[in-house]
């Protein structure tokens, strides 16, 4: 008598590629740990804050990049709404050199230039309501919404 598996033709339960906040190669990040000025969500650009040195927060009006909040083994995502949400106030971990999973703002194509958008801290391909991250790409393309991979490059760190 054969055995099946149930299930084991079923790819819908397959993982996703990446999630947001997720390091896409560990090669060589550069990866320091921050404090969260206001709640953020994993997978944002992050500015600097105005606390201290190690302060960061999500763009509200443009400001200096930091890099982006990257998922932590540690943190766990709300039971509730699926979110990863780091609280203000906590240690958030920011790459700042390396490639990482994000959300798309717009539509992109492999190679585009990387802008965060000033508000939101979403990731876009050109200026509108954007500040250009010197030197990333593009590592996938994509449509609104997609997950896509970032590269960004250690001059930017």
């Amino acid at each position: 008598m054969a055995t099946s598996v149930q299930g084991a033709t079923d790819y819908s339960i397959a993982l996703a590629a990446g999630y947001k906040g997720q390091v896409a190669d560990w090669n060589d990040p550069r990866i320091t740990s921050n404090v969260a000025e206001g709640d953020i969500l994993v997978g944002l650009a992050l500015v600097r804050g105005t606390a201290d040195s190690r302060g960061v927060k999500v763009p509200t009006a443009g400001g200096i990049f930091e890099g982006v909040a990257v998922r932590s083994l540690h943190q766990l995502e709300d039971a509730a709404t699926g979110v990863l949400e780091i609280q203000d106030g906590h240690e958030v971990p920011v790459l700042s050199r390396g490639d990482v999973f994000v959300e798309s703002a717009d539509v992109v194509a492999i190679d585009d230039p990387v802008y965060y958008q000033d508000v939101g801290g979403l990731f876009r391909m050109d200026a509108t309501g954007g500040t250009i991250i010197v030197g990333a790409r593009f590592l996938d393309a994509g449509g609104v919404g997609d997950i896509v991979r970032i590269r960004i490059p250690s001059a930017v760190a």
